[in-house]
């Protein structure tokens, strides 16, 4: 089967196969909107705003635009479709030895395969570098693939710190209930009064 370009732009699928005399069938089919539909999905990919990857379900990667590779620093030629996450997930663990020394490769790698063989939807914050946190989230597709959407929260992550910091100085006790009634957080002078 091979696809062609008609010079008044239709695209054309060929395919022959052969028959059970030793003779061939010849099929020709007009592609031309399935090909723009799959440019249109390419273009739409491209211009998220978020990074995105889409691996199939043997953990292949098979799309991914530009802006993952400058959230994760990935090098296109090394990270590219037909890369198993596995391959990626060795790539990412040496970088973190490289920058925390006494990082657990073991525990890390253990975690990120369950995270990404088991999608739960829900963001998963880490920190890629000193100071440069990522969010992702994944989802399962329809045929067992799954699709990555990262994102840059570095500045969320740094307003959360200014504002622990800011709690950690009232001279006031301060806690704070969620909507259950527990305690999500209280500063150390709350605990001295208390």
């Amino acid at each position: 089967m091979y696809e062609w370009r008609m010079a008044d732009g239709r695209w054309l699928r060929f395919s022959i196969s052969p028959t059970s005399e030793g003779g061939s069938v010849g099929i020709t089919s007009d592609v031309t909107a399935l090909k723009f539909a799959e440019q249109r999905l390419r273009d739409a990919i491209e211009a998220l705003g978020s990074g995105f990857v889409l691996y199939g379900n043997d953990g292949r990667l098979m799309v991914a635009n530009h802006r993952f590779y400058e959230l994760t620093s990935h090098d296109p030629e090394q990270i590219r479709a037909g890369t198993h996450v596995e391959e990626m997930l060795e790539i990412i663990t040496q970088r973190r030895i490289a920058r925390w020394p006494d990082f657990d490769a073991a525990a890390f790698k253990e975690q990120q395969r369950r995270d990404f063989w088991h999608p739960s939807g829900k963001p998963i914050d880490a920190e890629i570098r000193p100071g440069y946190w990522l969010r992702t989230q994944r989802h399962r597709t329809i045929d067992g693939g799954i699709i990555s959407e990262i994102d840059d929260i570095t500045d969320l992550k740094l307003a959360e710190q200014r504002l622990r910091d800011a709690i950690a100085a009232l001279t006031e006790g301060f806690i704070l209930y969620d909507r259950d009634g527990y305690m999500v957080m209280a500063n150390q002078r709350y605990y001295e009064m208390t």
